[in-house]
């Protein structure tokens, strides 16, 4: 029988993607996941986790808990971390029609997480982060 659910805890680390992102891939196919939806999944852990990594701030344990969940042709996807509240549903939106020069540093991870996902969804539950993402092979909803 095919898992339908993958959980990792992951160290506060870029290189974890590294070791992630083949494993997702494994368990997405296995799952008969179509190749579109894969590939919102694995930018949407890329670009959540670096973000993380690279922006977060917080308390020590430095941890990021990861789970996926099949649901038949879509895929759930939960990241919990332990850093400083941030939840990229209400962040300002990327304006690509700014020059270079006048883009502040940073937003075009949230919005193409925002752009490929069809649910965003951020709780923050006593001192940790959880944002649920649901990708499917439909066109996102505005």
């Amino acid at each position: 029988m095919t898992p339908t659910t993958l959980q990792k805890t992951l160290p506060w680390d870029t290189g974890a993607l590294i070791e992630l992102a083949p494993e997702v891939e494994r368990f997405l196919a296995q799952g008969g996941t179509s190749a579109q939806v894969a590939f919102k999944v694995q930018l949407a852990l890329e670009e959540v986790i670096r973000n993380l990594v690279e922006h977060g701030v917080g308390p020590l344990s430095r941890s990021i808990d990861v789970r996926l969940d099949l649901e038949g042709p879509r895929v759930r996807i939960q990241i919990e971390d332990d850093s400083q509240p941030f939840d990229p549903a209400a962040a300002p939106a990327f304006d690509p029609s700014r020059p270079v020069e006048e883009r502040s540093n940073g937003g075009m991870g949230v919005h193409l997480v925002r752009s490929f996902m069809d649910e965003v969804r951020y709780e923050r539950l006593l001192s940790r982060n959880r944002l649920t993402l649901v990708a499917s092979g439909d066109p996102p909803q505005p």
